[in-house]
C-alpha cells in the first residue's frame, strides 16, 4: 500500500517533470526592492496540524496522542486563534515588527 511519502515523492516528481520542457529560465530571483520569503519545509514532522493546530476539536487531542500541540496557557502552548485554532509560537520569529519597519 503506498505511502504518503510515497505520494509526495510522485507528485514531486511529476511536477518537475512537467516543467522541465518549460524550462527553467522563468525562475528568477526578486527584483531589486521586492522582497520574497520562500519557505522549504524539509523535516517530516511539520504537517498542517503542526503549524495550525485545531486544539478546539475535542478529536485533534485524541486523534493526535503524544504528538498533540500543548494548549494555549500551557508551557510552550500554542498561540491562540480565535479560540479553536492555535499556531505554534515557534512562527513568532517570522511575524513582522510592530515598530512599524517592515
Amino acid at each position: 500500500m503506498p505511502t504518503r511519502r510515497h505520494l509526495l515523492k510522485g507528485m514531486v516528481a511529476g511536477t518537475v517533470a512537467a516543467a522541465a520542457p518549460v524550462g527553467l529560465r522563468h525562475v528568477q530571483a526578486a527584483p531589486d526592492g521586492e522582497k520574497r520569503l520562500v519557505v522549504v519545509l524539509l523535516r517530516g514532522g511539520m504537517d498542517g496540524l503542526a503549524a495550525m493546530a485545531p486544539y478546539g476539536d475535542a478529536a485533534y487531542r485524541r486523534q493526535r496522542g503524544d504528538l498533540a500541540l500543548a494548549s494555549p496557557g500551557e508551557e510552550d502552548g500554542l498561540i491562540d486563534l480565535y479560540g479553536f485554532l492555535g499556531s505554534t509560537h515557534r512562527w513568532n520569529r517570522f511575524r513582522r515588527s510592530t515598530s512599524g519597519a517592515n
